[in-house]
């Protein structure tokens, strides 16, 4: 067996057991909502959270996405907020955290540094958060 065929079989069995110790253990986009964004959207999204009146302006009411961009869920602008591409006035300048920088400490902490690149950690950081905005996707007219 060649080393670079020994080498793709590590990595591909490191990442297979990475992704399905990380779906294992229920990382929903409703479980990263709760523990990312609850705190100033609410658990219902409605902007009423416990960090809510410490902020300038009251956070956005999750659950009127469509409604307020003409009936279309605002997919890429949730995403760019997110991911801390785009400033919004209700958190000041970047007080918000960029959830993927969040979310690829948390991966990077508990996968195994071996088989861990930088570039898996994007991608599966990335994916939470698309689940997260697929529950608030969920939440909309609610």
């Amino acid at each position: 067996m060649s080393s670079v065929f020994r080498s793709v079989a590590a990595v591909s069995i490191a990442m297979a057991t990475t992704y399905g110790a990380i779906a294992q253990q229920g990382e929903t986009g409703k479980e990263d909502y709760l523990k990312l964004c609850s705190g100033c959207h609410g658990t219902g999204g409605k902007g009423d959270g416990p960090n809510a009146k410490g902020l300038r302006k009251a956070p956005a009411d999750l659950t009127k996405l469509s409604q307020s961009n003409n009936g279309r869920f605002p997919l890429v602008r949730a995403y760019e907020v997110m991911d801390g591409k785009l400033d919004i006035v209700v958190h000041g300048p970047r007080e918000m955290p960029s959830f993927a920088e969040v979310l690829k400490k948390e991966i990077f902490s508990r996968a195994p540094r071996d088989y861990m690149s930088a570039e898996l950690a994007e991608s599966l950081a990335r994916k939470r958060m698309l689940e997260v905005i697929e529950y608030v996707m969920s939440l909309q007219n609610k």
